[in-house]
């Protein structure tokens, strides 16, 4: 314990920035859009599922995690996948909903259904909407933006319509959404800002750059939903599957991301704030656990990182069992001693609850990740002290996981409970948004 005694007295406070400073990276105090702000400079003022919300009256704000479980589990389907283009202005209808065409629309709709970009942008959004608040789609749809007279139609379903008409141009300059504007594709992808569930707009050159581009209403603008891993270049959208300007066999598809035009830059509508490191995903962590008498790493499992699937035991609860690791490394420590660290550390904050105040990463989670510090340290002096966990850390891990599997939503990051539900809570709410 000399060792750990001197290195506590000459290194503790350059060392417990060192820890702070991982546990808010780890947790995402500093976010992926900071990181890159030279790179990708992020427009606007609101995130577009708070946009979504408020052009919905306040009914329901849908988290990131929602809109992604419902576009995974609607990839495994053939409800959208499969539906042929369709390149009436307000087709909106994917075969496993032919409301248009049982409302008289026979003539325009066939019988496996018919999308165009927008229409079927719409009606996913829609239709999670529906899923995760409870209310009609004919509801919801009211919330979401389309094309240009489609409430003029006739449907029974309507679409979002502004003061200046109901294209996603007027939807963004209306209520301030947050874009991000790129030149080309692959500056798009090395950007690290995108998430699966963003909204992309490839927007042809010959009518301008980024959301100037869009500003113009055009028929070979073209949109889809992002479902790759940040750096991945998939997209999910109804329209070319063959290439930028190519438009034989359009079909809605999960593929490359294409444009109708030969040329184009792109605009980016992210969903929420992005809470992680640019190309990290937080769906999936490859846990390490390693072997007493080998050294050797073993994958176990998958746990999360992320306070919106797991609470903040995820984020402040991971970066401190990582702190706990380094410092028992540090200190000479044996890879079981190691494991205890992560083991202890972790323990001391399962269930803990991601309930950031007015939605911004900052309060309570400055503190917390101060107190994580603190744990990590007393942490890795009871494991070098010989003490164990009495529940391995790839358990340990596992038990997170459960737990955040079965935490309420109002408690993962949502600003709906917890500590950003109180009076005080609320009124710095107010403060900060003026709502």
């Amino acid at each position: 314990m000399e060792f750990l005694s001197k290195l506590k007295s000459s290194l503790k406070r350059g060392f417990t920035v060192l820890c702070a400073t991982v546990m808010v990276l780890t947790s995402g105090i500093l976010t992926g859009t900071e990181f890159q702000a030279s790179a990708a400079q992020l427009h606007g003022t609101t995130y577009l599922n708070e946009a979504i919300n408020k052009a919905g009256g306040g009914k329901y704000r849908e988290p990131l995690e929602t809109w992604q479980f419902y576009l995974d589990a609607q990839s495994k389907t053939n409800y959208y996948l499969g539906t042929p283009y369709n390149a009436w202005l307000y087709a909106a209808s994917p075969r496993g909903d032919l409301w248009q065409r049982n409302e008289g629309y026979q003539y325009k709709i066939g019988a496996s259904g018919g999308t165009n970009c927008t229409g079927f942008v719409w009606h996913i959004i829609a239709n999670s909407l529906a899923n995760g608040s409870g209310q009609s789609i004919t509801e919801t749809g009211k919330w979401v933006p389309n094309s240009n007279g489609f409430n003029s139609q006739g449907f029974s379903r309507k679409s979002w319509s502004g003061s200046n008409g109901g294209r996603w141009y007027n939807f963004i300059t209306q209520y301030n959404v947050h874009y991000y504007e790129f030149s080309n594709k692959s500056e798009m992808l090395s950007s690290g800002v995108l998430q699966k569930g963003d909204i992309i707009w490839c927007v042809n050159a010959a009518y301008g750059s980024g959301i100037s581009g869009l500003s113009h209403s055009a028929s070979d603008h073209h949109i889809g939903i992002y479902m790759g891993d940040g750096k991945s270049d998939v997209w999910w959208q109804s329209g070319p599957v063959n290439g930028d300007g190519n438009t034989t066999g359009e079909i809605n598809s999960i593929n490359q991301i294409y444009g109708k035009a030969k040329n184009n830059t792109y605009v980016v509508i992210p969903w929420t704030e992005q809470k992680e490191a640019p190309h990290f995903d937080p769906t999936r962590l490859t846990i390490q656990k390693v072997d007493s008498e080998t050294g050797q790493a073993v994958p176990q499992g998958n746990a999360s990182l992320a306070g919106a699937r797991g609470g903040c035991q995820a984020e402040c609860g991971s970066a401190s069992a990582m702190a706990a690791a380094a410092i028992v490394e540090l200190a000479g420590g044996t890879p079981e001693m190691v494991g205890s660290a992560v083991a202890i550390a972790l323990k001391n904050i399962l269930g803990l609850v991601c309930d950031p105040v007015a939605g911004l990463v900052e309060i309570p989670c400055i503190k917390r990740n101060a107190s994580g510090v603190t744990g990590a340290f007393t942490a890795a002096e009871l494991a070098l002290a010989g003490i164990k966990s009495a529940i391995p850390a790839d358990e340990v891990i596992w038990s997170m996981k459960k737990i955040g599997d079965v935490m309420p939503a109002a408690l993962k990051e949502t600003a709906d409970g917890g500590l950003a539900a109180t009076p005080t809570g609320r009124k710095l709410h107010t403060q900060v948004f003026g709502e």
